[in-house]
């Protein structure tokens, strides 16, 4: 072999001693994946290899048992990291596999037949799901607002300096042309940060989508405690679950669920195939008076009603 096999693991066994974090965390694997017994094999092994100049066929003396260890071992030392930039880049590629695995087990189609599974695998991940959306489109709306604001401001606060400079310090003549217009560039370059940021906001509907996500978590929200307090269409006297377990309130819930996750989904259509603009003063009262309204008509209303009914006030 061109490369001593145990040169990288040495390199790492002392580097454990020194204390290196990755080094560390190398050797514990080392010992994790390797008895006791396993790891005097392995060092058997080594005084035999080293005594054979470094001849690698010296594994088949060994039985079976034993050359799938070794084997196994001489796996493990091929891929040690060279250094800990190399061993967190591995650590980032394990942790990104780690999360699409994940990904793909949660996409395996989840048990809904009892009330606690439907509960848990379907309505709380999809609340869960709108109210996080909901916070995260709230944080880049209120991040580019506060931004463009700023960069507005800045152009006016920049403008003034320089009129201050220049009636007070410079004097006529005394500065070369380009410095001159240089203020005037500044000030373009500000301004043509704050109109694509604010292009930005409007392309990417933060607002809208904010308001959108908020209202579809708190209808789901509303339609839950009411389930779960028994009121409104869920108060019903004579409740006995049928013969697969099911009580009128359940099938009433899960049916008012999928009503809102489709409107839902009819409403986001919408925004996406038509050129819809909320004041920004008015949207935020807009949907929380909304979100007050009673019964049925909130929840269409909230979602966006009917495909192609318009709401007052909308253009």
């Amino acid at each position: 072999m061109a490369r001593n096999i145990f040169t990288r693991f040495d390199e790492i066994v002392k580097e454990c001693g020194e204390g290196r974090p990755y080094a560390v965390d190398c050797y514990l694997q080392y010992t994790d994946e390797f008895s006791k017994d396993d790891r005097s094999l392995i060092e058997d092994f080594r005084k035999k290899y080293i005594a054979k100049q470094c001849d690698v066929s010296v594994i088949d003396t060994y039985p079976d048992g034993q050359i799938a260890v070794l084997k196994k071992f001489l796996g493990f030392v091929r891929d040690l990291p060279e250094n800990d930039r190399a061993y967190k880049k591995r650590l980032k590629l394990a942790k990104k596999q780690a999360e699409k695995d994940a990904q793909d087990k949660d996409r395996v189609r989840k048990d809904f037949s009892t009330t606690e599974n439907f509960l848990n695998n379907r309505y709380h991940r999809s609340q869960k799901y709108f109210s996080d959306s909901a916070s995260s489109f709230k944080k880049k709306y209120y991040f580019i607002q506060k931004l463009v604001m700023i960069l507005s401001l800045s152009v006016s606060v920049f403008s003034l300096f320089m009129i201050f400079l220049g009636n007070t310090i410079w004097s006529e003549g005394s500065l070369p042309k380009w410095f001159g217009n240089l203020d005037n560039f500044i000030v373009a370059a500000i301004s043509a940060a704050a109109a694509w940021f604010s292009s930005n906001d409007k392309l990417y509907r933060n607002l809208e989508f904010w308001v959108k996500y908020r209202t579809i978590s708190e209808a789901l929200k509303k339609e839950y405690d009411l389930y779960q307090g028994r009121c409104g269409v869920y108060d019903i006297a004579d409740d006995s679950p049928d013969e697969y377990g099911h009580t009128q309130a359940e099938k009433k819930f899960r049916v008012n669920y999928e009503e809102i996750v489709q409107r839902a989904n009819d409403s986001f259509v919408s925004i996406l195939q038509s050129d819809i603009s909320v004041p920004l003063g008015a949207a935020p009262d807009k949907y929380a008076n909304i979100l007050t309204d009673g019964g049925a008509k909130m929840t269409s209303d909230a979602l966006g009603g009917a495909k192609g009914e318009k709401k007052d006030g909308d253009k």
